[in-house]
């Protein structure tokens, strides 16, 4: 199949068996891409009454036909399983460049079943797959998780896929981390593979993608490339990237001030809004494929948080850390995103979790002695 490696991975953690099954040109077709198929599998491999935080659950990660190709912006991968927030389908995608890479292994798509009875992790490198011990990384964040395993593998072009101590701790809302900066967020993925033992994925391919009619894919991504590049949106997108969204949000006063309280703050655009972005950064990064390139690389050069530095000040923790939380300066800001990468936390429910405790605080509810500190509206170090 083009497109496809045609090869599934799948990796029993409690029997330590690893095989690869045939992903099957009638599935290929009749559940296009990373998410379909993974909703197929996981319908296939599980069953109604399945613990999503038990060994029968499986972990699926998955990357469409695009993925790894020079299509503009598909560089999407996907990570599914039963959720434990719902007991439903948990589904999240992310960018960046695991999915790229697990293609060039010469995977699809990765399911993980059953439950280790030790931390490992596992390691794919091209066609040699080995599942290795992790209990020197199990307790650590995710940033000191990586730069172990960078180490470990001598290589800074590995993938890393890891979790930090709320996967490890079955956090409901934990993420797996796609690299430092980037996740597979929502849903609960990362307390489906702590509750496996599992503290990480590693990759490393050096094969590539397949397609079937190479002039006519390049003819159709050079004309896909210029259809994003002449859009009226992709200037605003491209020097500011998601953080344009803060404008309109501001504007019309839609903001989720102090838990929803108001949507209005009165110095949104001087202390939050997307032109404050320039303060820390002048360089964008991009996705593979992508000529957008909407992620900043930012750099805090003074403050208590000087030196820190991270990849993207993206909307959606302006919002919530910003708005939600009232955190006025963007230092702040960036700090607490950096927490929630480095423990592995999705920051909208990590957010609003905490905002919930900052507002019966204020309400008087709860008062410090039951917490153990105050919890104002705005305090970085208490978030």
């Amino acid at each position: 199949m083009f497109g496809y490696t045609g090869a599934i991975l799948s990796v029993d953690l409690t029997s330590g068996k690893i095989d690869k099954i045939p992903l099957r040109e009638e599935m290929a077709r009749q559940y296009l891409g990373g998410v379909g198929i993974n909703t197929r599998l996981l319908f296939d491999y599980t069953r109604a009454a399945v613990d999503p935080l038990g060994p029968e659950n499986v972990l699926l990660f998955g990357a469409g036909p695009l993925v790894g190709t020079f299509m503009p912006t598909a560089s999407k991968s996907d990570v599914s399983a039963k959720s434990p927030i719902t007991g439903l389908l948990g589904a999240t995608s992310s960018g960046y460049q695991f999915g790229s890479e697990m293609k060039y292994a010469g995977y699809d798509h990765i399911l993980i079943r059953g439950r280790a009875d030790r931390p490992v992790y596992l390691a794919i490198a091209d066609q040699a797959v080995e599942l290795r011990d992790a209990s020197h990384l199990w307790g650590k964040d995710v940033w000191d998780t990586i730069d172990l395993l960078i180490q470990e593998w001598r290589s800074e072009d590995i993938q890393v896929a890891a979790i930090g101590p709320g996967g490890e701790n079955k956090i409901r809302f934990s993420t797996i981390q796609n690299g430092k900066y980037d996740a597979w967020a929502r849903t609960g993925m990362g307390a489906v593979m702590g509750s496996k033992l599992l503290k990480a994925v590693v990759v490393r391919g050096k094969g590539g993608v397949r397609v079937a009619a190479k002039e006519d894919f390049k003819k159709v991504a050079r004309e896909m490339r210029k259809e994003i590049m002449n859009s009226p949106f992709f200037q605003a997108v491209s020097t500011y990237g998601s953080m344009a969204g803060t404008g309109p949000y501001g504007k019309f006063g839609a903001l989720p001030a102090k838990n929803f309280q108001t949507g209005v703050i009165e110095d949104w655009f001087e202390t939050r809004g997307y032109k404050v972005c320039e303060r820390y950064s002048d360089q964008m990064m991009a996705c593979p494929a992508c000529p957008v390139g909407c992620a900043h690389w930012a750099v805090v050069r003074e403050g208590p948080y000087a030196g820190l530095q991270v990849k993207g000040i993206e909307v959606t923790p302006t919002f919530e850390i910003g708005a939600k939380l009232f955190v006025r300066d963007l230092d702040a800001i960036i700090k607490c995103m950096s927490e929630f990468h480095r423990t592995g936390m999705d920051v909208v429910s990590g957010c609003g979790t905490i905002a919930m405790l900052m507002e019966l605080f204020q309400r008087k509810l709860v008062d410090e002695k039951q917490i153990g500190f105050p919890v104002e509206w705005g305090d970085a170090e208490t978030i």
